[in-house]
């Protein structure tokens, strides 16, 4: 997996994250794997940073975002707003 692909695969994991998070609905685990086509490698790569770096914890198979995670998440959509997207 290429740099900017994990990138893209973080950034839509936070921001639907944080979309589930407003309507009080958890996130499952698999819909990271579902995101990176069902590829362990990439979703173990991918799941290591957003623990690692603090960006969300997962627990009972979901995934909940931290303080940071939200903030990057709140960014994210906030580039697809301004661009009209």
């Amino acid at each position: 997996m290429l740099p900017s692909q994990v990138n893209i695969v973080i950034a839509s994991i936070l921001s639907t994250a944080y979309e589930a998070e407003k309507t009080g609905s958890p996130f499952p685990e698999s819909y990271g794997y579902l995101a990176v086509n069902s590829n362990m490698h990439d979703w173990e790569l991918i799941r290591n940073i957003l623990i690692d770096f603090k960006l969300a914890t997962i627990n009972q198979n979901c995934i909940k975002l931290t303080e940071i995670g939200r903030d990057i998440a709140k960014k994210c959509d906030q580039v697809l707003i301004d661009s009209k997207i």
